[in-house]
């Protein structure tokens, strides 16, 4: 808590514990004097802790703010970034497991920069949107190579669902055979009933 004790120079409570600690330890027999560390102990404890409750719950309500006011922003845009609640949670947990003071100051640079980047997600996804809806031809397209069929081949030891519901069934065929068929299959069903 050295680098701390600059958040209690307003406390006159704490100024006063902390310069009674200082003298005691600063002595070269302090020992009639140890008695007064626990109090002085204390009471920096409590004014410190009392500093650290407040700004939490100060740091809370300004990312609750901030949040909002991104969550409108990106409403108003009509766009919608899982990010924005992913990382809303991730600052609140931050707040809420902070230790020190420092910590939470540093929260405020965190947030600003939440603020800036996610900002620009949002305007950057309007202009692709936008861009989008201007140039139809960079839509994806399927390959024309590849034909559009409803059989997809499963990956190498994938199961089919007919094997999910009893791995220890022995294989007939192979299941690229089996599997094959059925395409086959449908793709002549499609065929004749169009």
């Amino acid at each position: 808590m050295a680098p701390e004790h600059e958040y209690l120079d307003s406390n006159g409570e704490a100024t006063q514990a902390l310069a009674t600690i200082k003298d005691v330890l600063s002595q070269q027999r302090p020992y009639k004097r140890i008695r007064e560390l626990a109090p002085a102990c204390q009471a920096v404890e409590d004014a410190y802790n009392g500093l650290l409750s407040a700004k939490m719950t100060d740091m809370l309500d300004q990312v609750k703010d901030m949040y909002e006011d991104i969550k409108a922003y990106a409403e108003s845009k009509d766009v919608q970034l899982s990010a924005i609640a992913q990382t809303e949670l991730e600052r609140r947990n931050s707040v809420n497991t902070s230790i020190s003071l420092t910590e939470l100051d540093a929260l405020k640079t965190k947030l600003s920069n939440d603020q800036r980047t996610f900002y620009a997600d949002v305007d950057r996804e309007v202009e692709r949107k936008e861009q989008a809806q201007d140039n139809p031809s960079q839509r994806r397209r399927p390959h024309p190579s590849r034909p559009r069929s409803a059989c997809v081949a499963p990956r190498q030891g994938a199961r089919l669902p007919s094997q999910a519901s009893s791995p220890t069934r022995p294989r007939s065929t192979p299941t690229s055979r089996r599997f094959a068929a059925a395409c086959s299959r449908r793709s002549t069903a499609t065929t004749l009933s169009s």
